[in-house]
């Protein structure tokens, strides 16, 4: 193809005593007379010779047929060795032609054995990656030009190893170089070093180029020699593949590898051979291995009788030979050849431990060479052709028992084809039989094996006789769906076309119809189906359907058209392949393509697996996990070990080490574990949590030394009072339990009783089912998860959560970490109630109250934080304060959460209330503003009279109030912030406080357009004016930014925002559509898990507004709302305003802009009001779009009034609005019939 076309020129001189340019050189040789032309790699060559004192090899590669099958190993992704590939801009290959350089080199060296050989590279294509190839290339003697005139470059040594290999192997064959065939020999040799991995020198000969003791047949590179000395043309075979696992194709002069199988010999040539083929031997006590070797040839071949059977051990010593007869079976079609080899011990021969390979020869030809090991077990391996179920006569299900894994899968076929049977005997002896389906569902996660079972299924079905060919056609949505409207009817009965007599094979069938989108056009593809196979006449196809289980299954309950045409025996559950039986499959990838795993690489092989199969998920690849983990991670690693060695072996070549794979990905969780000691206090908790840390990591050391070892449950239980630091510890704990792969992600996520319990029947487990799938991976921290189980309540639906979240937990492997909290004797007598739990849930830790000296440390710590410190008189009456609350403590006490609002909303507002009253000079001193006095600090005895004297700015919070009260409507909201500051302000009188125990956090719901911004705005101001915040300004931040962001960038605009917002509200606006994305794990509870943490570890007062719509979650809140409870865990209810509302919103919004509605205006619009709250499902009933109707209603009459109106008094007309005029929108669903 053209766009393999490279212009490749490889130059070789003598010297560069001719100053001519390299341009006129080249002139030279292209029109020398002595060019003669030589086959290399399939492409000609010009080899020509100028004069006596300089020679010269041009290499022109005019056209190479460069494609991946025929000539992959010129192509590395990776490049050679050391060496960069090549990009070039106009073909989608990269070649190597270093590679190609050194192997001319060879043939140059010998014509002039002590020359020095300059080489340079030429391309006509624009080389992307010039500098770095040009430098890389440049460390080894490669000069590279971008343009032919660029003719500098320095002399390049040939490899003394290649010219000994090549001169040692012409000694062999007892040939001079005068009398060679170089034209044979050359291409020849350049397969040879590939087949044997370019080694120097034969492993079983000696160094010595006089040492002429061995044969030529012991010499692995002879071969090549005798057929070039020979006057006949060697045919070519290309690179084969080694190891029990053939291609199914002819593999030499139309022969065609049947099976090869391996045995304990020795062989009986009368007796049964086993059919349990291998391809490792356990060595103890082996005396014999056996070999069955089976093809077919086809007629006009000649016979292939006479073979030869040759056992090389690692080092390349031949060990066995023996030459055998075939046995011959005539066919019409060609010939059945069969051998039996058994391969014994000898007085010279012991089988030992290593790797070995079987040469199997017919008329001088390698026909395939088959690799095995010898070590401490036997593994089985089997010979499986790519077109099996075509050419080989071993029955689809027997196939099918061979797989690995799928037992499920193969005793429910096995039922299905023994139902088959009988039914056809029945039908024979004149008996009824009921129909039997043919349709069939394939269930299972990605590389569970569906495609290739589906092959089989079509191969049984033909074999039962239910259908006439079997073949299978393989189709999914993209395929099905045209660009077309209504192309998917032709389309889908085209595949049923093309599946007549076989299978039409849907693959992710459970995507090929939205039932929420009414105009998904794979609603016709799923009428089209039901249709066709309604129809009786069409009954030589199969349907089957495959995807995800949940898709299927979901799929089956929404179609019943479906569901009762593939009956529950005929749908197919593919489970996730264990462990163990990913490594067999690995082992099965090695045989078939030629790999050895040294002893020490299966065991880091089967870690690794292990490793990554504990952490799967629904994505897990199974199978396809192991090819792309061999494919793109070992095999790579180990092309560039053995690209660093020379020489390569062939036994290097096929040999997977320990160093090739990759480790387990496992992070060192010691930077979590410091976070966890660095915690003040908590002395005896750190240590019940490193020895139970230390046990899981005996557990995981054993299973990864192979000692079967079960994983007890470790979820966990938290006791203690508020604010000792159960949260904080549960997150550090996710980051452990990740970093020692334990844990797929490490989050955590926060819930309570409401995000859990439901209000109506079948609520709880749906809630509770969602959030077990968002805490796949992660850290499910349930706080006072006591609430779950009440007393004395049956109808109570918290039990519902626990039963379904016993069932999570039981099964065998969840990728999940529970944590259940709350106050110790509540806990304890949740557990004793109910003893799943207590099986499930089997650890307890206590985290018991900080003591004087531990708060007194917390103290100091965020004051440090934020550049406080504290004088000596300072921190003797803080301790006093601190010891006064401790012995007055009650169930209630905040712990360090005291401590943390202590600091930020007395301490800090004192010390600016004392520094204020400094003159300007001294509020500058740096000392002054770092350094907290003992007048900062609230005394025990005057602590009621501190706060009450810090009490409310009346004057401020009268505004604010008053311009909460001008908003139109949201009556309930008002009396709920007007009951917050009058409890707010009895506290105070009292001695008490707000912040003691109660974070300010707010949850704002209702639709859009409600006012809830505007509300947040005067929420700041009130809570600054009752001295709860210092400066009470506002920070809003919309949620979508942070849901359209890596988890580090959106964590990253969190903590801006919440710094920015130090002693001010922070208003998160999660009203936007996208504020639960569903590609982001950045959702709402980590959101609210993030901001309470923040609130905790960042110095300073915040206050938190989280607004967004409505959901299940607040129920609750609404039922009690409708009791007459405006405010239910600090959550305030924005309500949809009213027609009158809306008109009132307009009316303030044109004051805003000097304008009001005339009479006969406010009407017109009072109608049009009517029609947007009729119609309020559509969203445009708020006072977002009444703020825009007053911008376009005022862009209109103040055109009117500047072309000279003389009614230019601010009033707006009916001339003005009379175009407001709704128009009814069609939003029924496609289908609806109007009753």
């Amino acid at each position: 193809m053209s766009e393999a076309s490279y212009f490749k020129t490889l130059l070789s001189k003598l010297d560069q005593a001719d100053s001519k340019g390299l341009s006129e050189v080249l002139d030279k040789l292209n029109n020398h007379t002595a060019v003669r032309k030589v086959p290399l790699f399939g492409a000609p060559v010009d080899v020509a010779y100028v004069g006596e004192d300089h020679s010269f090899l041009l290499v022109k590669f005019d056209f190479i047929d460069l494609t991946p099958e025929r000539y992959s190993w010129l192509a590395d992704e990776e490049g050679i060795g050391s060496e960069p590939p090549l990009y070039f801009a106009k073909s989608e290959y990269r070649i190597s032609p270093v590679y190609e350089m050194q192997r001319a080199k060879c043939l140059f060296s010998l014509i002039h054995p002590d020359a020095e050989i300059e080489m340079l590279l030429v391309c006509n294509y624009t080389i992307l990656n010039y500098e770095m190839m040009k430098k890389a290339w440049g460390e080894i003697g490669v000069q590279v030009f971008e343009e032919i005139d660029e003719t500098a470059s320095e002399a390049f040594r040939p490899s003394d190893e290649d010219r000994r290999l090549l001169l040692k192997a012409v000694d062999r064959a007892s040939l001079s170089p005068e009398n060679f065939d170089w034209d044979k020999a050359f291409p020849n040799f350049i397969k040879t070093l590939f087949h044997y991995g370019d080694q120097q020198v034969p492993p079983d000969s000696d160094t010595d180029t006089d040492n002429d003791s061995d044969s030529l047949e012991e010499n692995p590179f002879a071969e090549f020699l005798a057929n070039s000395s020979s006057d006949a043309e060697a045919e070519e075979t290309g690179p084969q593949e080694a190891g029990l696992m053939g291609d199914g194709k002819d593999n030499h002069g139309g022969l065609k590898i049947r099976s090869i199988r391996l045995f304990r010999g020795p062989v009986d040539p009368n007796g049964e051979i086993p059919q349990e083929s291998l391809w490792a031997f356990d060595g103890r006590r082996l005396k014999s291995v056996g070999l069955s070797f089976e093809a077919r040839c086809r007629a006009e071949q000649g016979p292939y009788d006479e073979m030869v059977v040759n056992l090389y051990d690692e080092t390349g010593r031949l060990q066995v030979h023996k030459e055998i007869r075939a046995t011959l079976t005539q066919l019409d079609n060609g010939t059945d050849l069969s051998l039996l080899a058994s391969l014994d011990e000898d007085e010279t021969f012991h089988w030992a431990t290593g790797n070995y390979v079987i040469e199997i020869k017919c008329r001088d030809q390698r026909i395939v060479p088959v690799t095995f090991q010898v070590g401490k077990r036997n593994v089985c391996g089997y010979y499986e052709p790519e077109n099996a179920e075509k050419s080989s006569p071993v029955q689809p299900f027997e196939v099918l028992k061979s797989l690995i894994g799928l037992s499920q899968v193969k005793e429910q076929m096995g039922i299905y084809r023994d139902m088959v049977r009988i039914a056809t005997q029945r039908r024979q002896n004149g008996l009824s039989v009921p129909p039997i389906s043919l349709h069939a569902a394939f269930m299972g996660n990605p590389g569970t094996g569906k495609t290739t079972v589906a092959r089989l299924y079509g191969a049984m079905l033909k074999e039962l006789g239910l259908l006439s060919s079997g073949h299978v056609v393989y189709k999914e949505r993209s395929l099905l769906t045209g660009q077309n409207y209504s192309s998917e009817q032709e389309l889908t009965l085209q595949a049923i076309e093309e599946a007549q007599g076989g299978v039409l094979f849907i693959d992710e069938a459970h995507n090929l119809y939205n039932p929420n989108d009414p105009r998904d056009p794979g609603k016709n593809v799923i009428e089209t189906l039901l249709t066709t196979l309604s129809d009786e006449q069409k009954n030589d196809w199969a349907l089957l359907l495959a995807g995800y289980t949940d898709g299927i299954t979901r799929m089956f309950s929404i179609n019943q058209g479906f569901a009762s045409r593939i009956p529950e025996r005929n749908r197919y559950y593919f489970q996730d392949y264990t462990a163990d039986e990913l490594i067999q499959i690995a082992d099965s990838y090695c045989i078939r393509h030629n790999y050895f795993l040294s002893e020490e690489a299966r065991e880091a092989l089967r870690m690794k697996i292990r490793h990554d199969y504990r952490l799967r998920d629904e994505k897990f690849g199974n199978a396809r996990y192991v090819t792309a983990l061999l494919t793109s991670e070992i095999l790579p690693a180990m092309a560039s070990r053995l690209a660093r060695r020379s020489p390569v072996s062939l036994f290097d070549m096929l040999t997977i080490e320990r160093e090739d794979i990759p480790s387990p990905h496992v992070k060192d969780y010691k930077g979590s574990m410091r976070k966890l000691y660095d915690m003040v206090g908590l002395g005896a908790l750190k240590k019940s949590i490193e020895a139970h840390l230390n046990m899981v990591k005996l557990m995981m050391l054993r299973n990864e030394q192979g000692i079967e070892t079960a994983m007890p449950p470790l979820h966990m239980v938290f006791t203690g009072n508020p604010g000792t630091g159960k949260t904080t510890v549960a997150s550090f704990i996710g980051e452990i339990y990740a970093s020692m792969g334990l844990l797929s992600k490490g989050d955590l996520i926060y819930v309570e009783r409401k995000d859990l319990v439901g209000q109506f029947v079948g609520d709880t487990e749906k809630n509770t089912e969602d959030v077990l799938n968002r805490a796949k991976g992660n850290v499910l921290f349930i706080d006072e998860a006591y609430t779950l189980a009440p007393k004395g309540n049956e109808k109570d639906f918290g039990p519902r959560a626990l039963e379904v979240l016993l069932s999570a937990l039981g099964k065998e492997s969840v990728d999940m970490l529970v944590i259940m909290a709350g106050y110790k004797e509540e806990m304890e007598e949740m557990l004793a109630s109910n003893r799943g739990l207590r099986s499930r849930i089997p650890y307890t830790f206590h985290f018991v109250d900080y003591t004087a000296d531990e708060l007194m440390q917390i103290a100091e710590q965020v004051a440090e934080r934020s550049q406080f410190r504290f004088s000596s008189a300072a921190r003797r009456k803080l301790r006093e304060l601190v010891e006064f609350k401790l012995a007055g403590k009650d169930a209630n006490w905040g712990n360090a959460r005291y401590i943390t609002r202590l600091i930020s909303s007395q301490i800090l507002p004192a010390m600016s209330s004392r520094l204020a009253a400094l003159p300007a000079a001294k509020q500058k001193d740096r000392n002054r503003l770092c350094l907290i006095c003992q007048e900062d600090i609230p005394s025990p005895e005057d602590d009621a009279t501190r706060e009450q004297k810090v009490g409310f700015d009346e004057a401020a919070v009268s505004r604010a109030l008053k311009r909460l009260d001008a908003l139109v409507g949201l009556e309930e909201v008002k009396r709920s912030i007007h009951n917050f500051v009058d409890v707010s302000r009895y506290m105070r009188s009292q001695g008490g406080g707000w912040m003691d125990n109660e974070p300010l956090r707010w949850n704002f719901t209702g639709n859009t357009g409600t006012g809830k911004s505007t509300v947040a705005g005067i929420m700041a101001e009130l809570l600054r004016a009752m001295h709860l915040l210092g400066k009470g300004h506002l920070v809003e931040l919309k949620a979508e930014t942070l849901y359209n962001v890596s988890d580090f960038k959106a964590e990253e605009l969190l903590q801006k925002a919440m710094k920015r917002s130090e002693q001010g509200l922070l208003f998160i606006d999660g009203d936007a559509p996208v504020f639960k994305h569903p590609d982001s794990r950045f959702n709402s509870e980590v959101l609210r898990f993030k901001l309470s943490s923040m609130t905790m570890e960042l110095p300073g007062t915040y206050a938190l507004i989280i607004a967004e719509n409505e959901g299940t979650p607040h129920l609750l809140t609404r039922s009690l709302r409708e009791g007459g409870i405006t405010s239910f865990d600090h959550t305030l209810h924005f309500a949809d305003y009213t027609e009158e509302e809306l008109l009132a919103i307009l009316g303030k919004c044109l004051q805003r802009k000097r304008l009001r509605l005339s009479p006969e205006a406010a009407r017109h619009m009072a109608d049009y009001i009517h029609s947007l709250y009729a119609n309020r499902r559509l969203g445009y009933a708020n006072a977002r779009t009444m703020s825009k109707l007053a911008r376009s209603i005022a862009e209109t009459a103040l055109l009117r009034i500047s072309t000279g109106d003389s009614h230019g008094d601010g009033t707006v007309r009916l001339c003005d609005v009379e175009h407001y005029v709704w128009k009814e929108v069609d939003t029924r669903r496609i289908g609806y019939v109007k009753p």
